[in-house]
């Protein structure tokens, strides 16, 4: 797989490779949201304008409805966040549908939906951390997955870097470089092994005669944050429609791809790895061990080894917002 990740000019490059972990984001996720949805095409939101239409007494149509997200500044506030507390509720968000072949048909908005459910379970992971703001894991769960707006292939993480930066956001664009790669290393979710990567005794390496791409050398360089951490997490439990085990999800995306052997070992190897980091840090009970990659164990050991963890993991959550639930003496909207 050719490794072709370029930002679009050098001082898109440099911002990367000057960007410090993760920090605090002042932006609320209202407004994060309305950020997200500006500029999708009306198909992927025409479900969402209806919505609104109907639960809303301004007498308006879906279409006008549309017309007024796109530019929130003529909104109240209370009306901003009523829309918002329907977007969370709106699955799917459009009516537009597509064959993206091998009998694969999949509706165009689902990574909206997808978002807001990565930002929720960022958010509930994050309280079960000291020192870990849920604002701003909400907020990067929300963008992390921006760029889908201009790519639908890997391209969409540099394609969201350099919007959020061009909307003045640098700080929180880092998200859209770092979710889909695990500890930082150039080891995609699922995604093929590209040229000039692979897994030495366990351990990630880079071929010395394959020139890095701008991303890998920007993940070189890159310390992961909690927030990043959290992300390469939920971006695998969260789905358009809630919440689910993860090695159930990774089987059912392994169903639906060609998925390639030659990084999964060392996949499912470092998510082990950073799960346990996880609840390490939020002093939840573990044998936590570092495990790595290496012949000894098979990709059947290894699979295994992701199960009961994600097992754990989806026991973690469910019981996290359980008490949250408990605590608010409320139902939550978000569904498992």
């Amino acid at each position: 797989m050719n490794s072709n990740f370029y930002f679009s000019n050098e001082e898109y490059k440099q911002k990367a490779l000057d960007l410090k972990p993760m920090e605090k984001t002042d932006i609320s996720p209202v407004d994060a949201f309305f950020l997200l949805i500006e500029g999708v095409g009306f198909h992927d939101l025409d479900l969402y304008c209806e919505t609104i239409a109907k639960r809303t007494d301004m007498g308006l149509t879906g279409e006008q409805v549309y017309r007024l997200i796109q530019n929130p500044t003529k909104l109240k506030s209370e009306d901003k966040d009523l829309f918002f507390e329907i977007a969370k509720i709106t699955n799917p968000m459009g009516s537009h549908i597509i064959n993206v072949g091998n009998g694969i048909i999949i509706n165009t908005s689902s990574w909206i939906n997808h978002s807001l459910n990565v930002a929720e379970s960022s958010r509930v992971l994050c309280s079960l951390l000291k020192d870990c703001d849920t604002n701003t894991a909400y907020v990067s769960g929300l963008f992390h997955d921006i760029g889908r707006k201009f790519k639908t292939n890997m391209q969409h993480t540099i394609a969201g870097f350099e919007y959020l930066v061009d909307k003045g956001y640098e700080n929180e664009a880092r998200i859209c470089l770092t979710h889909s790669h695990i500890h930082g290393e150039r080891c995609a979710n699922n995604e093929p092994a590209v040229d000039g990567w692979s897994c030495v005794e366990g351990n990630s390496v880079w071929d010395d005669e394959v020139p890095t791409d701008d991303l890998t050398e920007f993940l070189q360089n890159c310390e992961y944050s909690t927030y990043d951490d959290i992300l390469t997490i939920v971006d695998l439990i969260a789905t358009e429609n809630g919440v689910v085990s993860l090695c159930e999800r990774l089987k059912d995306i392994a169903s639906r791809r060609k998925i390639d052997e030659k990084n999964r070992k060392f996949f499912f190897a470092e998510t082990i790895n950073i799960i346990n980091e996880f609840f390490v840090k939020a002093g939840i009970k573990t044998n936590y061990t570092v495990i790595k990659a290496i012949d000894s164990i098979s990709l059947e050991e290894m699979e295994i080894k992701l199960s009961v963890i994600s097992n754990e993991l989806f026991e973690v959550y469910k019981q996290a917002v359980i008490k949250e639930q408990q605590f608010n003496n409320s139902d939550s909207s978000y569904k498992i």
